[in-house]
């Protein structure tokens, strides 16, 4: 059965990160670390820009943590190795004005990290900046970014780009190609100067039969009357959707309060009210409403 190698990275909440006159921070521990399986881009990171060797033995040790009055600290824990300085941040897609501006400035300036050990003693602090050049349909769907030692920020760029980036591009397919080095694989040792090259020529066949082309259809007058007219009330739904929106934001902000208008419910609840309706509504709704 073939296995992949497992990493170790951190992933934290929006509001796990802290702000303080301006700056931001998180604080972690060894405890936090979240198994990944391998992609491309943390095989590079790990091995090749860190230079580091893929620890495949499994050790165990005491369980030191002590957050956990439940856990039995007596029963050994696997060793957390292969740790890779990666920290993703998951936002959610509910966020308010406020989250939105706070995530602007922390992917705009990153944060520090400050790493302590089970006894809460700060150890080491580092800085991590937002990895700008990748996002996979897993982060967008997820809302989560990722954030990078600022060290290796630049190498493991360079790394993912194939060491360039164009300069006239759709932005979303450029960030999409990218985001391939972060998906799952499974790597295996070859060795290049083995391999031989094959060029399969491209398939081609005549075509001798009568295409028949697709001719573009035009609008009779009334036609594009409706048109426009459809897009004029396309363009009110959309306006209209967009404050239904803002007004509900306020609302779970608390910015605002929708008043209850207790003598309209009252009089829409009295059965005189109903009676008035009933007497209304023409046979073919009292048919329906039966």
């Amino acid at each position: 059965m073939i296995k992949k190698r497992q990493y170790h990275l951190w992933q934290y909440q929006l509001d796990d990160v802290t702000e303080q006159n301006g700056e931001f921070s998180l604080a972690y521990t060894l405890v936090d670390a979240k198994q990944t399986s391998e992609t491309f881009m943390y095989y590079i990171l790990h091995e090749k820009i860190m230079n580091k060797k893929f620890d495949a033995t499994v050790e165990y040790i005491t369980n030191q943590d002590t957050s956990n009055p439940k856990s039995n600290n007596s029963k050994p824990i696997r060793k957390k190795k292969n740790l890779l300085p990666i920290m993703t941040i998951e936002t959610g897609r509910g966020r308010s004005e406020e989250d939105n501006d706070k995530l602007k400035r922390l992917l705009e300036k990153g944060f520090t990290a400050i790493y302590s050990n089970t006894n809460g003693q700060e150890i080491a602090r580092h800085t991590y900046v937002f990895l700008d050049n990748v996002l996979s349909s897993a982060q967008n769907k997820e809302c989560r970014q990722l954030f990078v030692l600022e060290k290796y920020a630049e190498a493991l760029k360079a790394h993912i780009s194939l060491g360039t980036e164009p300069t006239k591009c759709t932005v979303s397919k450029n960030l999409t190609r990218n985001a391939l080095m972060t998906t799952d694989v499974y790597l295996c040792p070859v060795d290049m100067k083995q391999l031989t090259i094959c060029i399969l020529p491209d398939k081609e066949i005549p075509v001798t039969e009568d295409v028949e082309m697709i001719l573009p259809y035009h609008r009779t007058p009334e036609e594009e009357d409706m048109y426009t007219k459809l897009q004029a009330y396309m363009e009110k739904e959309k306006h209209y959707e967009k404050q239904r929106q803002k007004i509900n934001q306020m609302v779970k902000e608390h910015k605002i309060e929708l008043p209850i208008a207790s003598e309209v419910w009252s009089k829409i609840c009295s059965y005189s009210f109903l009676q008035t309706i009933e007497k209304k509504a023409s046979p073919l709704q009292e048919d329906f409403c039966l």
